[in-house]
């Protein structure tokens, strides 16, 4: 027997009574686990399965697929179940943890900047999001230096700062004639979130045009370290 602490990020059905869990640990790593009968109308532990809860649990480890024996949740996202759109931000955001993390890359980053991301007061959903995305794209190691072309290695000028559709980071505006001009309070504002903490970021002043940029800015990044489109992506636009 075996205890462990996570956050859940996917489920999905095994057969007819049981299904597959995923989740972060507080270690950081990904595990999946097998939730035996979860299916059935008198199983306990069906309420406790649900994306991003933050479990504790007991597994069987003698088989291939450790199976949860017991489970108890610690905490639920409620306030990302009070409207359609915040559903759907919570599927994304699990399926970016799920498409971020693979079960031999362990960091305990992945599960602290997560669960801090979950349960904080928000005082602006998206503006919160954009900068947990930035976070899993550091942690990952997908981020490089935003203060460096990713062409050149030369420094940014913040009067000309451009990005290209299939690179994560930032150029000079007169280094391709394919670039689009960003405002300088994006990059100013990744700057200072990476050297700070969620909390404090997310009281980064951006008006609403500046803040969807900045999400659609961190999401088409996460797109081009995974090499595929986000399936929850979809259902946002």
């Amino acid at each position: 027997m075996k205890s462990i602490s996570g956050i859940i990020i996917k489920v999905h059905d095994s057969n007819e009574a049981d299904k597959i869990v995923k989740i972060i640990t507080s270690n950081g790593d990904k595990l999946s686990l097998l939730a035996k009968g979860v299916k059935k109308s008198k199983s306990k532990k069906s309420h406790a399965i649900e994306l991003g809860n933050h479990i504790k649990i007991q597994t069987n480890n003698k088989y291939s697929i450790p199976i949860i024996t017991e489970i108890k949740v610690l905490n639920e996202p409620f306030h990302w179940k009070e409207s359609y759109r915040r559903l759907i931000l919570l599927q994304l955001a699990c399926e970016i943890l799920d498409s971020l993390t693979a079960e031999d890359l362990e960091d305990p980053r992945f599960f602290l900047y997560t669960k801090q991301f979950l349960y904080m007061e928000h005082r602006n959903f998206d503006l919160s999001f954009a900068i947990w995305m930035l976070y899993m794209l550091n942690v990952s190691g997908n981020l490089g230096n935003l203060k460096n072309s990713v062409i050149t290695e030369k420094n940014i000028k913040l009067e000309s700062v451009a990005k290209l559709t299939d690179k994560i980071g930032y150029i000079n505006l007169n280094e391709s004639e394919f670039s689009q001009k960003i405002d300088a309070k994006i990059i100013k504002s990744q700057l200072f979130a990476l050297k700070t903490n969620l909390y404090s970021a997310s009281r980064i002043k951006l008006d609403e045009e500046l803040t969807s940029k900045l999400f659609d800015i961190h999401l088409d990044w996460i797109e081009i370290a995974i090499e595929k489109q986000l399936k929850s992506k979809k259902l946002l636009y």
